[in-house]
């Protein structure tokens, strides 16, 4: 549970995403988009954070589907951050650029990112 939830939304919204989105009949000659989810929930943890995120950027589709025998790269175009905010607000946000200061709130292990 995050911060007392018993449930994690953004689970939920990475769980009802499609696997892939086709193009529409107006622009058919573009190719299908493939959605991939990493498969685990993940925790605010800075320190876990920068280890996690070189992996999610490799290419190795082991990372998103554990246990695949597959060695063919997979080409990433664009990453989503999906995650709860941590305040109370019923808000959706979306973020435009990295932070580049320091971050106003703890980690989930109640430390600060410096």
């Amino acid at each position: 549970p995050y911060r007392g939830y018993t449930y994690n939304n953004s689970s939920l919204i990475c769980s009802g995403l499609p696997s892939i989105i086709t193009p529409s009949s107006n622009n058919p000659q573009n190719p299908p988009n493939h959605i991939l989810k990493y498969p685990h929930d993940i925790n605010c943890i800075y320190t876990e954070l920068f280890s996690l995120t070189p992996q999610l950027w490799n290419g190795q589709r082991s990372v998103y589907e554990p246990g695949s025998k597959s060695t063919k790269h997979v080409e990433l175009d664009v990453m989503i951050h999906i995650g709860m905010h941590p305040d109370d607000s019923e808000e959706w946000f979306l973020g435009k650029r990295a932070r580049r200061g320091k971050y106003e709130f703890a980690g989930d292990d109640g430390r600060y990112l410096i």
